[in-house]
């Protein structure tokens, strides 16, 4: 999938995607970062035939083809239509990433889950004695899909659907794969180091790497959708802040993690924003 355009104008997009259905191209209508915005996306086998009408459709929005599109069409799965049966907001919440970034969600909800019912935090644990100091490499990992609270992992989980999902759809699965193994990795091993056991777990170190990443990356390259806005990033800032000066009600938050994961983070997309 490519990005066509940016658009502050749902009925103008609708028009748009109207039209381009009409043309045999499926054009997604997804929420854009940038405040008030929407994103008009295309399979990359149509974006050049899709840009050149989108030239001619930014210039002559009121063309006639263009205003009779929807009534040609008449389209009953209107993205902008607000039901309450649930299904758009199921398919909205799918679209926003895939597999992995799903995969993922649901694999912290089931371990969640079973913690209730077994001790499986025993096997999820980073390793007692360090990183080097056991052959069960999972541990290394797994302690980002333990929570402890629904707390805990409703506020991880909102921001690995918003920003793992940007990172998945436009890198690949692989590239997402790789940056959660990573950072998690590096937030664990840097927590223990610091804490000096391994009572921990949380998403909220890769969280932080995805934060600091999408923020630096959508520096590094504002043309692309991958980016988070200033005051998301500032308010992830204050948050860390906050955790250090003991000010939250919450205890052993992991303040390590968060700290390692965004300078993680932040290097990650110093690395691949520069290329």
């Amino acid at each position: 999938m490519q990005i066509i355009a940016t658009i502050n104008n749902p009925r103008a997009a609708q028009a748009f995607i109207d039209y381009m259905a009409l043309q045999s191209v499926e054009v997604t209508l997804k929420v854009s970062p940038e405040p008030n915005s929407l994103e008009l996306w295309v399979d990359e086998a149509f974006h050049q035939q899709s840009v050149s009408e989108w030239t001619h459709f930014s210039q002559n929005p009121h063309d006639k083809k263009y205003l009779d599109a929807s009534w040609q069409r008449n389209n009953t799965d209107n993205p902008l239509t607000y039901r309450s049966n649930g299904i758009s907001l199921t398919k909205s919440w799918l679209s926003e990433g895939g597999w992995i970034t799903h995969g993922v969600a649901l694999l912290c909800v089931i371990v969640f889950v079973l913690s209730f019912f077994v001790n499986i935090i025993t096997v999820f644990k980073f390793p007692a004695q360090g990183i080097f100091s056991s052959a069960e490499v999972w541990r290394w990992f797994t302690p980002a899909l333990l929570h402890f609270s629904l707390l805990h992992i409703a506020f991880n989980l909102l921001w690995w659907r918003m920003l793992a999902g940007l990172l998945e759809k436009h890198f690949s699965p692989s590239f997402l794969i790789l940056f959660t193994l990573f950072t998690a990795v590096i937030s664990n091993f840097a927590y223990f180091a610091v804490a000096g056991h391994n009572n921990f777990g949380g998403l909220s170190g890769v969280v932080y790497a995805l934060i600091g990443f999408c923020w630096l990356y959508g520096r590094l390259k504002p043309e692309q959708p991958v980016k988070l806005r200033d005051p998301l990033f500032i308010f992830a800032l204050i948050w860390m802040v906050m955790g250090y000066s003991d000010v939250l009600l919450w205890e052993n938050i992991a303040n390590t993690a968060h700290l390692s994961g965004l300078l993680a983070g932040l290097a990650f997309a110093g690395v691949i924003g520069r290329k």
